[in-house]
């Protein structure tokens, strides 16, 4: 220090103003780069941070088992209606399934609470008043089918089985009397509707899209008694189109006046417009619309369908806003659940510049609940230059589509025609403490153009 300070006594004046000015000019340059650091670095945590109130959730449910078909889970006596139950309310929901063969046999269906995470939680006692599992007795064999199968039917909430506390739900339908010996499952909402809210929708661009994205917005008026509970203990997911497992949620709601809150889906986030989904009538079987030839030498009959060119979407409608399968409506025959055909379809898909693509390519509808398996998967024909594959389908009406991890599929399938209309579900949860889980509080819909 002693040193330094006779170096700088032995330097002229204005040698030592220049070295004085020169080291204020680098001491001002390292505070701004150490600001320009932190300001990069708090730039790079903000989008984390939006991103950890946004993320997608869906169900894990059991796959179906060999022989599971049709499995269908509406409201009331309306196969286009969502399973969402009002509680305390009368409404009913209906289960329709078949298995393939003729062992008609009783068998049993178990329900679960989930939380918002789809995470089974409480003890059945705190979310019924009634016992957990019920029998299904009401089936019959199919009359005059080339493919036998029993069909089922069954409604609830009834008088073995009620319910208790709003949120998710997860039905499993198994062998008589064995839990573990599952056939298939399925999920179910309870809501309270017990708040004011209003959903609507904001296009957005979407990056380099040409397509704008919605982006879903609710303004949500908490019940009179929950007024004043942490902005946290809410959560909001949006849904479209039926498709349960495509869920995108909100878990940091803005405060707004009079305890009102405002869910925003993270911009970046947002649902893309989609290329229409296929539509298959096969309500009559015969050659048509979307069927080219009909072998019925083979058992069961094969129906080989017009090919889907990626270029082309389908012609969107009532059934692609749902993502149900419909059965009995429209159906030709007075009881389509007993005397409907089954058919081996085949699908033929034309991908992009008919090239294969980097990823495997499923099918994804109505029929497999949207979650395809590998029974699922399509084979790419190298002498046709087309992915085929086919999948029993039991006479009706069905909405599908092609899906692949390869993102040029997803790019070119987003550059078709958009449907004329989606159709998006809100969830609103909330923790509740004492019940230790996700109550379901508010379900609403609205349409996009």
């Amino acid at each position: 220090m002693f040193e330094h300070a006779q170096w700088k006594k032995r330097l002229p004046p204005f040698k030592r103003w220049r070295l004085v000015g020169l080291m204020l000019l680098v001491l001002a340059g390292c505070a701004s780069s150490e600001k320009q650091k932190q300001e990069a670095s708090k730039n790079q945590q903000e989008p984390a941070r939006e991103a950890e109130s946004t993320f997608s959730l869906k169900a894990s449910l059991a796959p179906d088992a060999d022989g599971v078909q049709t499995v269908q889970l509406y409201g009331g006596n309306d196969e286009q209606a969502l399973p969402i139950l009002q509680l305390e309310q009368e409404g009913r929901l209906t289960l329709e399934f078949d298995l393939l063969g003729r062992k008609d046999r009783p068998l049993s269906v178990y329900f679960y609470h989930a939380n918002r995470s789809w995470e089974r939680d409480l003890s059945p006692s705190r979310y019924m008043n009634s016992y957990q599992r019920d029998e299904l007795t009401d089936y019959e064999l199919s009359r005059a089918t080339e493919q036998p199968y029993v069909h089922y039917e069954y409604a609830f909430p009834n008088e073995d089985i009620g319910f208790e506390v709003s949120g998710n739900y997860v039905l499993r339908v198994t062998e008589q009397g064995d839990e573990d010996a599952v056939l298939f499952e399925r999920a179910f909402f309870i809501t309270e509707q017990s708040a004011t809210s209003e959903f609507r929708l904001r296009r957005r661009r979407l990056g380099g899209d040409s397509l704008p994205g919605y982006q879903p917005i609710l303004l949500f008026e908490p019940p009179s008694t929950m007024q004043g509970s942490s902005i946290f203990n809410y959560n909001t997911c949006f849904v479209p189109n039926g498709r349960f497992g495509e869920a995108r949620c909100v878990s940091r709601p803005e405060t707004l006046q009079q305890d009102a809150l405002r869910f925003d889906l993270d911009p970046r986030q947002s649902f893309q417009v989609e290329g229409a989904s296929y539509s298959l009538d096969l309500r009559e079987i015969g050659t048509g619309k979307s069927v080219l030839e009909i072998d019925r030498s083979a058992t069961p009959t094969l129906v080989r369908l017009e090919e889907d060119d990626v270029r082309f979407p389908g012609a969107s409608g009532t059934i692609a806003l749902t993502g149900q399968t419909l059965v009995s409506a429209g159906a030709s025959s007075d009881n389509a659940d007993l005397f409907g055909q089954y058919v081996q379809a085949r699908f033929r898909f034309v991908p992009p510049k008919q090239l294969p693509l980097s990823r495997d390519v499923y099918l994804a509808g109505s029929s497999n609940g949207w979650r395809p398996t590998s029974k699922h998967k399509l084979n790419w024909n190298a002498s046709e230059r087309r992915y085929e594959g086919e999948i029993l389908l039991k006479q009706g009406q069905y909405a599908y589509r092609y899906v692949s991890q390869d993102p040029k599929l997803r790019r070119v399938q987003r550059q078709t025609l958009p449907q004329t209309r989606s159709r998006f579900t809100a969830f609103i949860y909330y923790r509740d403490a004492t019940l230790q889980t996700d109550r379901l509080l508010s379900v609403n819909e609205t349409l996009a153009q």
